[in-house]
């Protein structure tokens, strides 16, 4: 089953649509309602505590994490 789970309304991070701390919550949800995959479609400096930590819960949950990078 795909479960499509929008954080923001735009795919860049930006504080007028998402905040780190929310795209950390998504992500801990996530892992809570047992979802195997995340999938996260997002641009922006990935360098926050809160969201390195949630990406490691969810790996340490078994749980693959999927981001795009270098897009440049």
């Amino acid at each position: 089953e795909l479960v499509p789970y929008r954080v923001a309304e735009s795919v860049i991070l930006d504080v007028h649509y998402l905040s780190y701390g929310n795209l950390a919550q998504a992500i801990n949800d996530s892992v809570e309602k047992g979802w195997h995959v995340i999938s996260i479609s997002m641009g922006g400096a990935w360098n926050t505590f809160p969201l390195w930590d949630a990406v490691r819960n969810a790996v340490r949950h078994d749980v693959i994490v999927v981001a795009a990078a270098g897009n440049d």
